[in-house]
């Protein structure tokens, strides 16, 4: 006998057809509104998951991590809450759906490059923007970086990740740094939620302001989701901005030596 599957997952608000309950390849899927305005929860209970995945990649949804699927089309942004939302909603059982072991090998190797691009040596600060729990108090490289500084934008992952012992700023305390405040950003699998919300331009340019003349942003892009966007952004600002893009097994991976003019 087949086993039945219970499986949950987020889609944007008012995505698909309007329904409350939909039966599907021999699956019910059931929708719940949320209070938070971006998002639904689609409960589904079949014996075969792969066709009710199958069904949304043919509606043109898009799986960003394994819990949150998004339409993907041409030109299409997304209001600046919606992932915010997501993690508040997802904070909980992050690393236990996250794969934390590749987490941690990619934050090794765009730590690496950005040593590297750099040439810092001594006194390297360095913001982990997007920092999620924590995961780069693992990295191979923390002995060789003075001062670590994590972001978020979702309260609850600041929350696990000051348990853990990192110090994690909030959007407000971000906003109030001084220029050229780190040598080096680190962007781990945050690209993607960036280039996609409707105010990626004035977050690149937020970010590339910390940064000190000849200090880099590096930065894995999933699944190169929206890597035109950052192409774009690069090319308006490579007046002040050097960017050239390196193949990785975490995807295309952006090194951007910032305020050189």
């Amino acid at each position: 006998m087949q086993e039945v599957h219970e499986l949950e997952f987020f889609v944007l608000n008012g995505a698909l057809s309007d329904f409350t309950e939909l039966h599907l390849y021999g699956s019910k899927l059931t929708r719940h509104r949320l209070k938070n305005g971006h998002l639904d929860l689609l409960t589904v209970v079949s014996k075969d998951i792969l066709k009710v995945t199958d069904y949304l990649t043919k509606l043109g949804y898009f799986k960003i991590f394994e819990e949150l699927w998004v339409p993907l089309g041409d030109e299409l942004l997304f209001d600046d809450g919606l992932f915010t939302d997501a993690f508040e909603l997802l904070a909980e059982k992050y690393d236990s759906f996250g794969n934390s072991k590749n987490n941690i090998a990619c934050y090794n190797q765009l730590i690496q490059l950005a040593l590297a691009a750099s040439g810092s040596k001594n006194n390297i600060k360095v913001l982990d923007y997007g920092c999620g729990t924590g995961n780069i108090l693992e990295t191979k490289h923390l002995d060789k970086l003075s001062d670590v500084q994590g972001y978020d934008g979702c309260g609850e992952m600041r929350r696990k990740s000051l348990l853990r012992g990192l110090s994690t700023l909030s959007p407000t305390e971000l906003s109030e740094l001084e220029d050229a405040t780190f040598n080096i950003a680190i962007l781990n699998y945050v690209y993607s939620y960036v280039l996609l919300t409707e105010n990626h331009v004035n977050e690149l340019d937020s970010i590339a302001r910390l940064i000190t003349p000849g200090g880099v942003i590096v930065g894995n892009i999933h699944k190169d989701i929206a890597i035109d966007n950052l192409v774009v952004w690069g090319e308006i600002n490579k007046h002040k901005h050097h960017m050239n893009f390196e193949p990785s097994a975490y995807g295309t991976v952006a090194v951007i030596k910032c305020n050189l003019s």
